[in-house]
């Protein structure tokens, strides 16, 4: 029984330093060397089935199981994996719709970020969104097209997600006139490798801003974007 709810994760209290394996200070020989897991808003998952899911490769041919999953409620919880990762040596990735081949949004006993549960659209304006990494291309869509605009670069499939494509480049049928995704970019916002939350755009944080746009996720992990917008052509197929 204490082994099941261990892998349900009901016992987990952290990772063992010495054994790289979740365990309970109540069980684990290694306790001193327990790195304690931090509370979460949203929910962190151990059990096999949901492991077994985002052990998949989207091209089918790389399997790589996690020892846990995060479905985060808020940028906030991304800081405290973060920076539990660091102080445990335990490796993360950040996931959207996972449609990365060759294994980029997995990762062999570490865990996944399911960067999905931040779906929020902040803002609309005049010529700009404001909207979770999480969010779709369609929620992008159709928030900007009930104020007559839209984004000027889309990817053929509306279901990636913002932070997935800006991560990578972002291309489109009008890239040849408008450039990627992440030129429509005007600011970010980024958790660094050492758990801090920071603004950036051309004009501040510089440097960050332009490794995070196409950077893969090695250089932080986007959770929320600002987007240029354009007006929405006459005639559009939604």
């Amino acid at each position: 029984t204490m082994a099941k709810r261990l892998a349900g994760g009901s016992l987990v209290k952290g990772i063992s330093t010495m054994t790289g394996s979740w365990a309970s200070a109540q069980h684990d020989p290694h306790a001193a060397t327990l790195a304690k897991l931090p509370r979460f808003d949203g929910r962190l998952s151990f059990d096999q089935a949901t492991c077994e899911a985002y052990a998949r490769d989207y091209g089918g041919i790389v399997h790589e199981r996690p020892l846990a999953v995060l479905r985060p409620e808020s940028p906030a919880d991304i800081t405290r994996i973060v920076d539990f990762a660091r102080r445990s040596g335990l490796k993360i990735v950040a996931r959207g719709q996972g449609h990365q081949p060759f294994g980029q949004a997995q990762v062999r006993g570490g865990v996944v970020i399911d960067m999905r549960s931040l779906q929020a659209v902040h803002s609309v304006s005049n010529d700009r969104i404001d909207v979770a990494a999480g969010a779709s291309w369609r929620t992008v869509v159709q928030a900007a097209s009930s104020s007559g605009l839209t984004p000027p670069v889309l990817p053929a499939f509306l279901e990636l997600t913002v932070g997935g494509t800006l991560a990578v480049g972002g291309v489109g049928v009008a890239t040849l006139r408008h450039g990627a995704q992440v030129d429509q970019t005007l600011s970010l916002q980024v958790v660094t490798g050492e758990g801090e939350i920071i603004d950036c755009s051309e004009s501040q944080h510089r440097d960050l801003f332009q490794a995070a746009l196409a950077g893969q996720g090695q250089c932080g992990l986007v959770t929320r974007a600002v987007l240029r917008l354009v007006r929405k052509p006459e005639r559009v197929r939604e």
